[in-house]
């Protein structure tokens, strides 16, 4: 079955449930359906719009920071994802985006880049990064060579480091980090 959902905090729109949402530190599953009528989506505290890939990540941040405005897409963006970013990107935000050291959470950040030109900001991605939250889990030669397609920048040293280990890295390793980045 396809879901297509995204859900967020911290973010209040035209509709009354979202500001009660943002009133009581709630969080908000909201299909393409509902995303549709809305109007405007804004983040009240700041001009970041932290975005996090991993959904469990995402729930563990909002423990502590439910005000803040967070968006979790779980995995590959979908439409939901886009209609919400769409949005915020329209009111002039920053974007930054934490996701996984493999060549899928590379890529799936350089679309972002690439779909909105400087308002991306990459959480975390630098090759150091990546070096705390290194995992045992190998990557085949296949999907290594993706890295390949990465042509941001800013991400190519840490593509490079990505291909010299062969080893994917996990955003729930920094956990703290992304938190106490959070809270600053």
């Amino acid at each position: 079955m396809f879901l297509n959902f995204v859900t967020c905090c911290g973010l209040i729109s035209d509709n009354p449930m979202w500001q009660a949402a943002y009133n009581n530190g709630s969080v908000i599953n909201s299909p393409v359906k509902e995303l549709a009528r809305l109007q405007y989506i804004r983040t009240v505290k700041g001009n970041r719009i932290f975005i996090i890939e991993n959904s469990g990540l995402f729930s563990h941040l909002t423990d502590t920071n439910s005000s803040s405005p967070m968006v979790c897409t779980h995995g590959q963006f979908r439409l939901a994802t886009y209609m919400l970013l769409d949005k915020l990107a329209e009111t002039g935000v920053e974007l930054w985006y934490s996701g996984d050291f493999d060549p899928e959470g590379l890529l799936m950040v350089q679309r972002l880049w690439t779909r909105y030109p400087g308002q991306v900001k990459l959480w975390r991605y630098s090759p150091e990064d990546y070096k705390m939250c290194i995992s045992n889990i190998s990557i085949p030669p296949k999907p290594l060579k993706q890295l390949e397609k990465v042509h941001v920048p800013e991400l190519i040293p840490t593509a490079e480091a990505i291909k010299e280990a062969a080893k994917g890295g996990y955003q729930e390793n920094m956990a703290t980090l992304l938190a106490e980045d959070i809270r600053e």
